[in-house]
């Protein structure tokens, strides 16, 4: 797919948003087909789509936002003093926004009703957010990952650390588990990939949340930016193919195997982020 020939458009949902240096590529949810688009709000990141892709999640100096695709309606929900939100996820069935926010001693996860702005704060630990942090619903809505900022004493360092908790009222479920971060998130209702920050082999770390057992897996291929019913998203990387001039996608099953081309980038372009839409089935490969 040549970058230059994709079309600018509008979309009612997308499948999936690419960050490019330039702008945005589009998945349309309902044609199947890219397009482009610029950057929504010049002053805001995009951090998510909604499960059905009618909406994109956004984070900016003055709050959380919900962005409708179709007419492009934003709802700003501010931030309360002394906070900034960093990272927010929509659950599965709209309701609820997960924020990743933090003040100056804490990371902490809130939920916001979009409805009536109202949040509460339902975990904190000492830490902060960062642009590397990462905050996803499980495909069931009952349960929260996040990645979060700590001080770690061993290493006399920062680190990343990942936790996850109850959505009802916070509990923590499994972690924290420190000098770790999600690796595109949540497979499947109750398994999460992340991976070790120090891990020269460059593994998979499964957590299955009904055991919390922790199983490491095999050498990630490629760059992973995603997971959805039960498959990784890759970009080939630079360890993958140095010689690379173009970008490509595919996916992989849980361990790796069974890889299927998903689509080809030309020329190669940096990829600054890339978001899925749980609710819509994957482009068909091209």
């Amino acid at each position: 797919m040549l970058i230059d020939e994709v079309p600018e458009r509008a979309v009612r949902r997308a499948g999936a948003a690419i960050e490019l240096p330039e702008g945005l590529l589009v998945l349309d949810a309902d044609s199947g087909e890219f397009g482009r688009m610029p950057k929504p709000v010049a002053d805001a990141k995009i951090r998510g789509l909604s499960f059905d892709g009618a909406r994109m999640v956004l984070v900016g100096g003055r709050g959380t936002c919900l962005l409708r695709l179709a007419d492009g309606e934003q709802c700003w929900y501010g931030i309360p003093e002394e906070r900034y939100d960093e990272h927010a996820d929509l659950s599965p069935d709209g309701r609820t926004i997960a924020i990743l926010t933090c003040d100056e001693e804490n990371a902490i996860i809130s939920l916001l009703d979009p409805e009536t702005g109202r949040r509460r704060d339902i975990w904190s630990d000492p830490g902060t957010a960062s642009h590397e942090c990462e905050i996803r619903w499980s495909p069931a809505g009952r349960t929260i990952a996040a990645t979060y900022m700590i001080w770690d004493d061993e290493m006399d360092d920062d680190a990343l650390s990942t936790v996850v908790v109850d959505a009802a009222d916070g509990r923590v479920l499994a972690g924290p588990f420190i000098r770790t971060h999600l690796l595109g998130g949540w497979l499947t209702a109750d398994l999460l990939s992340f991976r070790e920050e120090y891990d020269d082999l460059h593994r998979l770390q499964r957590l299955d949340t009904t055991t919390g057992e922790v199983i490491t897996g095999p050498t990630i291929p490629g760059r992973v930016w995603a997971a959805v019913a039960g498959r990784h998203v890759h970009e080939v990387d630079e360890l993958e193919d140095h010689h690379a001039e173009d970008t490509t996608f595919y996916t992989t099953d849980i361990g790796f195997a069974d890889r299927r081309p998903l689509f080809t980038l030309q020329p190669k372009v940096e990829v600054r982020y890339f978001f899925l839409a749980a609710g819509v089935s994957l482009p068909p490969s091209r």
